[in-house]
Protein backbone atom coordinates (compact mmCIF):
# COMPACT_ATOMS: atom_id res chain seq x y z
CA UNK A 1 0.00 0.00 0.00
CA UNK A 2 3.36 2.22 0.25
CA UNK A 3 4.25 2.23 -3.53
CA UNK A 4 1.61 5.20 -4.28
CA UNK A 5 2.49 7.02 -1.58
CA UNK A 6 6.08 7.01 -2.25
CA UNK A 7 5.87 7.41 -6.18
CA UNK A 8 3.91 10.42 -4.98
CA UNK A 9 6.54 11.92 -2.22
CA UNK A 10 9.40 11.20 -4.98
CA UNK A 11 7.59 13.07 -7.58
CA UNK A 12 7.83 16.36 -4.95
CA UNK A 13 11.33 16.25 -5.83
CA UNK A 14 11.50 15.63 -9.67
CA UNK A 15 12.86 18.80 -11.97
CA UNK A 16 12.74 20.19 -8.78
CA UNK A 17 9.39 21.23 -8.73
CA UNK A 18 8.33 21.51 -4.98
CA UNK A 19 11.32 23.39 -4.08
CA UNK A 20 11.54 25.83 -7.00
CA UNK A 21 7.82 26.21 -6.60
CA UNK A 22 8.37 27.12 -2.71
CA UNK A 23 11.50 29.34 -3.72
CA UNK A 24 9.01 31.32 -6.01
CA UNK A 25 6.28 31.59 -3.89
CA UNK A 26 8.67 33.07 -0.91
CA UNK A 27 9.67 35.61 -3.45
CA UNK A 28 6.27 36.85 -4.14
CA UNK A 29 5.63 38.43 -0.73
CA UNK A 30 7.71 41.49 0.53
CA UNK A 31 7.41 40.13 3.67
CA UNK A 32 9.36 36.82 2.48
CA UNK A 33 11.06 38.02 -0.20
CA UNK A 34 14.81 37.60 1.86
CA UNK A 35 13.65 34.22 2.14
CA UNK A 36 12.91 33.47 -1.23
CA UNK A 37 16.38 35.00 -2.07
CA UNK A 38 17.89 32.92 0.43
CA UNK A 39 16.56 29.66 -0.84
CA UNK A 40 16.77 30.85 -4.47
CA UNK A 41 20.32 31.07 -3.80
CA UNK A 42 20.27 27.73 -1.61
CA UNK A 43 18.81 25.92 -4.26
CA UNK A 44 21.27 27.43 -7.31
CA UNK A 45 24.56 26.84 -5.11
CA UNK A 46 23.10 22.84 -4.75
CA UNK A 47 22.39 22.28 -8.22
CA UNK A 48 26.22 23.41 -9.23
CA UNK A 49 27.07 21.21 -6.24
CA UNK A 50 25.25 18.04 -6.89
CA UNK A 51 24.19 18.07 -10.68
CA UNK A 52 27.17 20.20 -12.06
CA UNK A 53 29.89 18.87 -9.89
CA UNK A 54 29.72 15.92 -8.09
CA UNK A 55 27.47 13.32 -9.78
CA UNK A 56 29.70 13.92 -12.70
CA UNK A 57 33.19 13.37 -11.11
CA UNK A 58 31.87 10.40 -8.99
CA UNK A 59 29.28 8.80 -11.68
CA UNK A 60 28.25 6.26 -9.05
CA UNK A 61 25.47 3.51 -10.96
CA UNK A 62 22.21 3.34 -9.46
CA UNK A 63 21.35 0.26 -7.28
CA UNK A 64 19.13 -1.05 -10.02
CA UNK A 65 21.75 -0.93 -12.47
CA UNK A 66 24.40 -2.53 -10.24
CA UNK A 67 21.57 -5.13 -8.42
CA UNK A 68 19.33 -6.45 -10.93
CA UNK A 69 17.45 -8.16 -8.17
CA UNK A 70 16.63 -4.32 -7.12
CA UNK A 71 13.13 -3.29 -8.49
CA UNK A 72 12.76 0.61 -8.78
CA UNK A 73 9.02 1.68 -8.49
CA UNK A 74 9.33 5.14 -10.50
CA UNK A 75 10.54 6.46 -13.51
CA UNK A 76 14.21 5.35 -14.42
CA UNK A 77 16.59 8.33 -14.06
CA UNK A 78 18.92 8.96 -16.42
CA UNK A 79 21.37 10.45 -14.34
CA UNK A 80 23.94 9.30 -11.60
CA UNK A 81 23.36 8.16 -8.21
CA UNK A 82 25.46 9.77 -5.85
CA UNK A 83 24.69 12.10 -4.11
CA UNK A 84 20.66 12.36 -4.11
CA UNK A 85 20.03 15.40 -6.17
CA UNK A 86 15.96 15.32 -4.58
CA UNK A 87 17.26 15.22 -1.21
CA UNK A 88 19.79 17.85 -1.89
CA UNK A 89 17.11 20.55 -3.37
CA UNK A 90 14.32 19.75 -0.98
CA UNK A 91 16.72 19.81 1.72
CA UNK A 92 18.19 23.47 0.74
CA UNK A 93 15.23 24.85 0.46
CA UNK A 94 13.88 22.89 3.53
CA UNK A 95 17.14 24.39 5.46
CA UNK A 96 16.75 27.70 4.74
CA UNK A 97 12.91 27.53 6.21
CA UNK A 98 14.57 25.99 8.82
CA UNK A 99 16.75 28.43 9.19
CA UNK A 100 14.70 31.09 9.10
CA UNK A 101 10.77 30.87 9.42
CA UNK A 102 9.13 30.29 12.26
CA UNK A 103 10.23 26.84 13.31
CA UNK A 104 6.55 25.19 12.42
CA UNK A 105 7.26 26.13 8.91
CA UNK A 106 11.16 25.26 9.65
CA UNK A 107 10.06 21.88 10.92
CA UNK A 108 7.53 21.15 8.80
CA UNK A 109 9.86 21.43 5.57
CA UNK A 110 12.27 19.03 7.15
CA UNK A 111 9.82 16.77 7.76
CA UNK A 112 8.64 16.78 4.09
CA UNK A 113 12.49 16.95 2.96
CA UNK A 114 12.63 13.88 4.87
CA UNK A 115 9.93 11.67 3.57
CA UNK A 116 11.32 12.56 0.07
CA UNK A 117 14.86 11.43 0.69
CA UNK A 118 13.49 7.84 2.53
CA UNK A 119 11.01 7.47 -1.00
CA UNK A 120 14.41 8.01 -2.79
CA UNK A 121 15.25 4.82 -1.07
CA UNK A 122 11.96 2.91 -0.84
CA UNK A 123 11.64 3.84 -5.16
CA UNK A 124 14.58 1.90 -5.35
CA UNK A 125 17.03 4.37 -6.92
CA UNK A 126 19.10 5.48 -4.55
CA UNK A 127 21.76 4.19 -1.85
CA UNK A 128 21.71 5.49 1.74
CA UNK A 129 24.63 7.38 1.34
CA UNK A 130 23.32 8.95 -1.66
CA UNK A 131 20.62 10.34 0.76
CA UNK A 132 23.34 10.75 3.59
CA UNK A 133 25.36 12.92 1.34
CA UNK A 134 22.16 15.37 -0.95
CA UNK A 135 20.96 16.15 2.83
CA UNK A 136 24.37 17.59 3.67
CA UNK A 137 24.72 19.12 0.80
CA UNK A 138 21.41 20.83 0.96
CA UNK A 139 22.04 21.22 4.49
CA UNK A 140 25.62 23.41 3.52
CA UNK A 141 23.76 25.63 1.10
CA UNK A 142 21.02 26.31 3.13
CA UNK A 143 23.73 27.74 5.57
CA UNK A 144 25.92 29.06 3.42
CA UNK A 145 23.20 30.63 1.37
CA UNK A 146 22.12 32.37 4.97
CA UNK A 147 25.18 33.79 5.37
CA UNK A 148 25.96 35.58 1.86
CA UNK A 149 22.39 36.89 1.80
CA UNK A 150 22.94 38.53 5.75
CA UNK A 151 26.22 39.99 4.92
CA UNK A 152 24.93 41.42 1.54
CA UNK A 153 21.63 42.80 3.30
CA UNK A 154 24.24 44.04 6.34
CA UNK A 155 26.58 45.83 3.58
CA UNK A 156 23.01 47.36 2.19
CA UNK A 157 22.44 48.63 5.77
CA UNK A 158 25.49 50.41 6.05
CA UNK A 159 25.78 51.43 2.79
CA UNK A 160 22.26 53.32 3.33
CA UNK A 161 23.66 54.81 6.67
CA UNK A 162 26.67 56.26 5.32
CA UNK A 163 24.37 58.37 2.82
Amino acid sequence: FLDPIMQGITLLGNEGILPIAVCIFLLLFKKTRKVGVTSSLSLFLEFLIINVTVKKLVGRLRPYVVNEAIEYITNRPSDNSFPSGHTGCVFAVASVLFYMMPKKVGITAMIIASLVGISRLYVGVHYPTDIIVGFLIGMFTGFIAKLIVEKVCEERVKRAQKE
